[in-house]
């Protein structure tokens, strides 16, 4: 079984990302050194003001199950108030905010 991290990225505990990878380091580093994206110009007015996003590791598990997770996680901190910047306003994981998901 190859395994998925479920993680977030956060300021001072502020969710503001929520997503999947195999490789979180990696995944770290792309998010500091790769521009173009609506959570990248979150990170990059944090590191102007000399600030590093947190990276907390959520959840361990296979890729189905992880992207089960991502989307509950998702939706449980827009819940909270969390304004959750992954990518475009249309995909998938962002319209969670106006209806929960149905699991079994």
């Amino acid at each position: 079984m190859n395994k998925w991290y479920v993680y977030s990225l956060a300021d001072n505990g502020y969710v503001f990302y929520i997503c999947i990878t195999q490789k979180p380091f990696e995944r770290y580093k792309q998010h500091i050194c790769a521009p173009g994206y609506l959570v990248d110009n979150v990170i990059n007015t944090m590191l102007m003001l000399n600030q590093w996003p947190q990276m907390n590791i959520l959840c361990l598990a296979d890729r189905d199950q992880a992207a089960i997770v991502e989307i509950e996680l998702i939706y449980q901190y827009c819940v909270k108030g969390h304004k959750i910047c992954n990518g475009l306003p249309n995909m998938p994981h962002n319209l969670l905010i106006k209806e929960k998901p149905a699991y079994n």
